[in-house]
Order: structure tokens, then sequence, then C-alpha cells
């Protein structure tokens, strides 16, 4: 429905330029069909902007595994670009090959997350119960100016630069050609926005917060930029505000117990259930 709504608010986009396929990033099985079917379709993949994401009111635990926020805004896309990291890598190996891979992240953990907030990336059980405690300012006053848990939220997208870090990390030491990229699009009115804030909030959003067309000038700045190609080292390691403007990371990424512990914890929750539902394992 949202994709056929999608057409009839751009006329001017060709149905046939866009494919559209299904994907529920809670579900193992659905990222690895997708990424089977992308497989299929196309013989190289250039640009991969990990764009889904969720925020819930509060702790919700989907399929029987992980909370919602983890699942969807981390765990899901780090299988997800995993899955296709084959085709991106034989990609990045051809001649004159510029091959990015794009995460929205966002700077809500530097706004919501105190210096002292405790982490839990470095265990399994950080995945199931991200907060183990609320911060003072959110318990007492921030609570009820929001709809929906911006704890929760801020912690995911510290998880996802965490990830994104790492991969770049990984990509230097290994001499791979494929950039990771981390943005922020800006305070862009969105569907998961109207859903975050109270009524006044989305009010103010709608008055005073970009459109979804002006928040997609960041992301595509990233996944287009002859500059970034140019100057990658400028960018790489680096939060990108809009637009194209780098500024530092949440503090956690240079946390080495959690940035390895996050990589380790994940590879080893998503290779347990993978095997458990019969699935291929992930690419080491």
């Amino acid at each position: 429905m949202k994709a056929r709504n999608s057409f009839l608010q751009y006329p001017e986009i060709a149905p046939e330029a866009v494919e559209w396929l299904q994907l529920d990033l809670t579900d193992l099985k659905s990222i690895t069909q997708l990424a089977e079917e992308v497989k299929k379709r196309v013989s190289s993949l250039n640009i991969l902007v990990s764009n889904a994401a969720t925020i819930t009111t509060s702790k919700e635990i989907v399929a029987d595994r992980w909370e919602k926020n983890m699942a969807v805004n981390v765990l899901g896309s780090f299988l997800l670009i995993g899955r296709l990291m084959p085709l991106l890598e034989t990609t990045s190996k051809r001649s004159g090959a510029d091959v990015r891979i794009v995460t929205i992240a966002s700077t809500v953990p530097k706004a919501f997350l105190p210096a002292n907030f405790q982490f839990q990336f470095d265990s399994a059980a950080g995945l199931v119960t991200p907060v183990t405690c609320y911060p003072l300012a959110w318990r007492y006053f921030l609570k009820f100016l929001f709809a929906s848990d911006m704890i929760l939220y801020s912690v995911s997208k510290a998880g996802a630069m965490v990830y994104a870090s790492k991969m770049q990390e990984l990509f230097d030491k290994y001499g791979l050609n494929i950039l990771s990229l981390i943005v922020h699009p800006g305070e862009v009115a969105t569907e998961g926005v109207a859903e975050a804030n109270n009524a006044f909030r989305r009010m103010m959003a709608r008055t005073s917060f970009m459109s979804s067309e002006q928040g997609a000038a960041s992301p595509l700045f990233a996944a287009t930029s002859d500059q970034i190609r140019a100057d990658p080292d400028q960018f790489k390691g680096k939060l990108l505000m809009p637009v194209g403007k780098p500024s530092s990371l949440h503090s956690v990424v240079n946390d080495r117990k959690q940035a390895q512990g996050l990589w380790d914890v994940m590879t080893k929750e998503l290779a347990r259930h993978l095997e458990a539902e019969d699935l291929a394992p992930m690419r080491k």
C-alpha cells in the first residue's frame, strides 16, 4: 500500500524504475530471503542505505528474542548488510567502483543519554534489556514530553553507530574499497516522529521540521557526493550532519569494550538463531 501511494504522490517516477521487495527486519528468514532475491536480480550493488527504523512506547520483545528497537535498528540491519556483503564486495573490486553503505543514525544518543549512561552492548542480555536504569532527566521530566521511549530508541541508534563505525575499521583493515558512512538527516517530519511525540510536539514538527524530501538531502549526499570519494578520510568515522558536515559520533563508538562487545555479541546471537531456524550462517 505504501509503495502504491508513493507512485501516486510522485507521478514523475516511472513504476518500472523502482522494484519493491518486502522486508521484515525482525524476521531472520525475511531478511535472508530478501538478500537472496536481490542477488538474483542484480549483479552489482553500489549503494546500500540502511534507513529502516522503529520506535516503541515501551520495551517490546519481538519473536521471543530481542527488544524491538535493537532488533530492527541494530540486529536486523546488521544481518541484512552481512547478507549483501558478498555482492557489495564483488562490486567494489571492479574498475572505477564506488561502493557505499549509508547508515541513518541520529543525534538522539547525545541528546538523551548522559555521559555516564551504562551501555550493555557487550552482553547478550543487552539485546533483550538495553536499558537497565533510566536517566533522571527522563524519569522526572522528558518522558512526559514524548509519546515513545526515547531512551530505548537512543540506545539502538548508538548501537547502529557502533556497528557502522566498526565496519569501516574492518574495510580499511582488509583493504576493501567500501565506505561505511553514518548520517544524521536532521529533524524530519516523518511518520516515526509523529509516533514518538505528543500532540503539541507533533504540531511543532509539522511547522518547523524538514519535509521527508528535504530530509533525504543528507543521505543522498553521503551516497552520491564526489567530495566524499575524493577525500574519504574527512567523512569516515564521523556523523555527517546536514548537509555533509562531519561531526563527532557518540563516545560509545570509541569504547573498545562496548564496540567490540556489540559486534561479537550480535555475531554469536545471530549465528545461534540462524542455526535454530535452519538458515545459512553469516559470512565471516
